[in-house]
């Protein structure tokens, strides 16, 4: 009988031993699964399948994507913008009036080179004042293609059309009672008139383009 018992009782320890050991393994079990977030396919009631994640495995995500957002904002933040072309302040600095007027002693021969003289430096004026308008107008075109979509106030399209040469050959139409000195008086009053003319237009161009860079300064500063 005591040997029955014995046995009976060695029998019920090996059993709990069994089972804590089973236990165990099921909780080492579970924990690995939390800790490596694994995804589980589990099946419904009505059999279809679908996968469940662990909280562990979504706090493991969560953080990754976090990561990710971080690491492009950095990417985003170091990129330097690219700079706005602007015109050289050279471009925007007033043009002088040409100095092209010069005495005369009232001798005839003096007066023609005189006449002579001043068309040619009008002439060479309006050439100079035109060539910078037109660098202007080229510089200014980079700055609006830059800036295209933005409401910052852009020069008049007028003022960016390309300033004509001025004709200002005398023609006397066969006449042969046209002297020297009208024909050369006559071109002198043309380029002058032709300088005066591209001048100003580089003028109000030039106040146009300076409200435009304010503009831009401004809305690169923040500023309203």
């Amino acid at each position: 009988m005591s040997m029955r018992v014995a046995a009976t009782h060695q029998a019920n320890s090996r059993g709990r031993a069994v089972a804590d050991r089973v236990a165990c393994l099921f909780t080492v079990a579970l924990l690995a699964i939390s800790l490596a977030g694994c995804n589980c396919i589990i099946r419904s009631s009505t059999g279809s399948k679908f996968r469940a994640q662990t909280p562990a495995a979504s706090l493991i995500s969560q953080t990754a994507n976090k990561e990710k957002v971080t690491e492009s904002n950095k990417f985003t933040e170091s990129q330097p913008r690219t700079p706005i072309p602007l015109p050289a302040a050279t471009l925007l600095s007033p043009q002088p009036e040409p100095s092209c007027e010069v005495e005369t002693t009232g001798d005839n021969v003096h007066e023609r080179q005189k006449l002579d003289y001043e068309q040619q430096c009008y002439r060479h004026a309006e050439i100079i004042v035109r060539d910078r308008l037109q660098l202007l107008q080229d510089s200014i075109d980079k700055t609006i293609n830059a800036i295209k979509g933005t409401p910052i106030a852009l020069p008049q399209a007028p003022l960016l059309s390309p300033q004509p040469e001025p004709s200002c050959e005398f023609e006397t139409a066969g006449s042969s009672n046209i002297d020297e000195r009208q024909k050369l008086d006559y071109k002198r009053q043309c380029y002058r008139h032709a300088e005066m003319i591209v001048r100003d237009r580089l003028q109000l161009l030039q106040r146009s383009v300076d409200a435009t860079i304010s503009a831009i300064k401004r809305r690169e500063r923040g500023s309203p």
